[in-house]
């Protein structure tokens, strides 16, 4: 009669959906679920997977974001329309939850990134002469100051820190005697700054004698086991102390101590694309949650006043070209139990638009825009020619349009652009493209 009993109290269980003994082994399942990384954060707050389906964000005004490692936070910069992207805040947005702003010392933040357990945020702010790592608590609590040094010394923070996964220590890009280029790690607690690296550099190759090559590296990425850092490797030659003879700048992957990185994907080069070299040194590059795949950059000109971005998806091992996502990318989202955080969608903002050119000593153009409901951002208005049999990109400019309405001189120009046709296109936070035809 037990034995039947408890048949019977089994299947009772299973038909009602009540927890059984099997429940514990399938939540050690999840929790044991491989780390992977989602989608794809890209300025003006849009969430983009790589099938190419968009997600516009709540919060409007994105500089520098970066998830927290659970995937759940982000923490931007927010932009200033005086200072742009260097000055402001730090935003905290959930995904759900309430915003909170962090205070942090004034200057020029020039990155930032999330401790391990997510409570804290590495920064590097500069102000006059100055260079400073800090420590800043998320719930604003405190903050303290890892490292300080005048600008120009060796091993001063530059930009770009990067916490490692362990949280012993914190990589950034840093000042060396030959300049700027050369990956420094400081304890997390403070301290002083140690090379990761000591890049490649001809002797004396400060400008002066040449033919002369030098390494320089940036943004760098920890790899998730915490040995080794992804990288946008600089490789330059010059032949005139002011004219690089040849660069190029790549994907790559550094050892600590290394001289020379380990080439993963190519982003640009001096022959294949020598109008990009100040654009692609600077460009972050972004390693996935599994250490499999890496996020590179590609350039494409439009013109010689514009260039189309996008970053495609690499694994490592094979080099195969896994997926393609366009804009520019802030970060890419980290899922740890293999499900990743998903935001909520704000709705499509409505946005009105027009311009004509308004002649007077110089040709300026005038614009109306209007966006409903009333939030913060930029518009974007691009002057294109006719040239060729296509629209080449002339001018451009970002607008603030965050009280809700604008009318203005947007552009000047003192001479006629080339062509015979002209238009005006106006794009809104990657949701809104409207082209106005505004002749020449």
């Amino acid at each position: 009669m037990r034995t039947v009993a408890r048949l019977v109290l089994l299947v009772a269980l299973v038909a009602f959906g009540l927890p059984a003994v099997a429940s514990s082994s399938a939540s050690a399942q999840a929790a044991s679920a491989p780390a992977v990384s989602g989608r794809v954060l890209t300025r003006g707050g849009q969430l983009t997977s790589f099938a190419g389906h968009a997600q516009l964000l709540r919060s409007t005004l994105w500089c520098q974001g970066t998830f927290s490692p659970d995937g759940a936070m982000i923490a931007s910069v927010v932009e200033s329309v005086s200072y742009g992207c260097a000055r402001g805040r730090i935003r905290i947005q959930r995904a759900h939850g309430a915003t909170a702003s962090v205070s942090v010392p004034a200057g020029n933040i020039r990155g930032i990134t999330w401790s391990p357990d997510g409570k804290q945020l590495a920064v590097v702010v500069t102000h006059d002469n100055t260079a400073a790592l800090y420590a800043v608590r998320v719930d604003g609590s405190g903050t303290q100051l890892l490292y300080s040094g005048y600008w120009t010394d060796a091993g001063s923070p530059e930009a770009e820190p990067a916490w490692s996964p362990d949280g012993s220590r914190i990589a950034y890009v840093g000042w060396s005697p030959v300049g700027h280029g050369q990956i420094y790690t400081v304890p997390a607690a403070g301290g002083t700054p140690a090379p990761f690296n000591t890049p490649y550099v001809d002797a004396g190759c400060d400008y002066e004698s040449v033919p002369c090559r030098k390494l320089t590296f940036r943004a760098p990425r920890w790899s998730p086991d915490g040995t080794r850092l992804l990288v946008n490797a600089s490789d330059t030659t010059w032949d005139t102390p002011t004219h690089p003879e040849s660069w190029s700048s790549s994907a790559a992957i550094l050892t600590e101590g290394a001289t020379e990185p380990t080439a993963v994907r190519s982003i640009a080069t001096s022959d294949e694309q020598p109008w990009a070299q100040y654009s692609a040194d600077y460009l972050p590059v972004f390693w996935s949650a599994d250490g499999s795949s890496v996020l590179v950059p590609n350039l494409v000109l439009r013109s010689p006043w514009s260039v189309d971005r996008s970053y495609t998806r690499t694994e490592i091992v094979s080099g195969r070209v896994t997926g393609v996502v366009r804009g520019e990318v802030y970060d890419w989202q980290p899922c740890p139990t293999g499900t990743c955080v998903s935001w909520p969608r704000a709705a499509k903002p409505r946005v009105a638009f027009t311009a004509f050119w308004k002649r007077t000593a110089f040709k300026h153009l005038r614009i109306a825009a209007k966006v409903a409901p009333r939030q913060q951002g930029f518009l974007r208005v691009e002057i294109q020619v006719a040239a060729r049999g296509r629209w080449i990109p002339y001018l451009s400019k970002d607008i603030d349009i965050s009280s809700g309405r604008v009318t203005r001189t947007a552009m000047a120009s003192r001479d006629d652009p080339p062509g015979g046709a002209c238009r005006a296109v106006a794009t809104y936070r990657q949701v809104f493209r409207k082209v106005v035809r505004v002749g020449c």
